[in-house]
């Protein structure tokens, strides 16, 4: 049976981030053995060094530093070379760009949370055996004593994943729209959003040419810019993919 318009129009609205959602959780569940088998190494690694001498850092939080590159290049690499595929199946550019940042959201919120879970089980088993849990990558605490510190460092988590996501989004569509065009952005970009990651995790930052440096008066000011730039990045995006020609790959 035929699809009424009004049935057809509501699809047609869903479809996107409908197909975002699917495409994030496709993505986690393709990574999910990288995970579990990281996991699992740190594990091992933390139990032989602890028979040796007391840890005094978080091993949780240096692999999830790295989180912070494989959501960058992860977002980026997608969007480059799902694009010529979807639009050859019909998919609208629009429908890419809200689909592929829906992923994006879905696997940076998915990964932040599952390193607050694994922050959380590290304070626990620390405390037990007597270790300190001290973060190298969160410099506004010496030390993870609480669990309410534990949920200060994780929380940044939530805010640095979706914005490198959103870089790495901007730089993906930036290429896919012509290689200068890519070489051009990637470098601000980048430097803008680690000088943002490193002024809320309390570090020094990516700061090259000391701009930016007004969010190290406060992490308001931070976090409020890692909005700023996560917006502008969708939106640049949007608009790069919109006006892009679809073999403009090999412009």
């Amino acid at each position: 049976m035929a699809m009424t318009e009004a049935e057809r129009a509501a699809y047609l609205r869903w479809r996107a981030p409908k197909s975002g959602v699917a495409l994030g959780f496709s993505l986690l569940n393709y990574f999910k053995w990288w995970f579990i088998g990281l996991t699992a190494l740190l594990i091992i690694v933390v139990s032989i060094v602890g028979q040796f001498v007391a840890i005094e850092t978080t091993m949780w939080g240096h692999l999830a530093a790295a989180g912070k590159y494989f959501l960058a290049i992860l977002a980026g690499m997608v969007l480059y070379e799902i694009i010529p595929g979807l639009i050859s199946a019909g998919v609208t550019r629009r429908e890419i760009s809200i689909m592929t940042v829906i992923a994006g959201m879905v696997v940076s919120l998915s990964l932040a949370i599952i390193v607050t879970i694994g922050m959380f089980a590290e304070h626990f088993i620390y405390r037990l055996v007597g270790w300190t849990q001290a973060s190298p990558t969160f410099e506004r605490s010496d030390a993870m004593t609480s669990m309410s510190d534990v949920l200060i460092v994780s929380s940044a988590y939530f805010i640095v994943f979706p914005m490198l996501t959103c870089v790495g989004h901007l730089i993906g569509a930036a290429f896919f729209r012509s290689s200068w065009l890519g070489g051009v952005v990637t470098i601000p970009a980048a430097i803008s959003a680690f000088t943002i990651d490193g002024a809320i995790f309390g570090g020094e930052g990516f700061r090259m040419f000391g701009f930016l440096s007004f969010i190290d008066t406060s992490v308001v000011w931070a976090i409020i810019a890692a909005f700023v730039v996560a917006i502008i990045s969708v939106w640049v995006a949007h608009r790069c993919l919109i006006n892009s020609d679809v073999n403009s790959v090999s412009a």
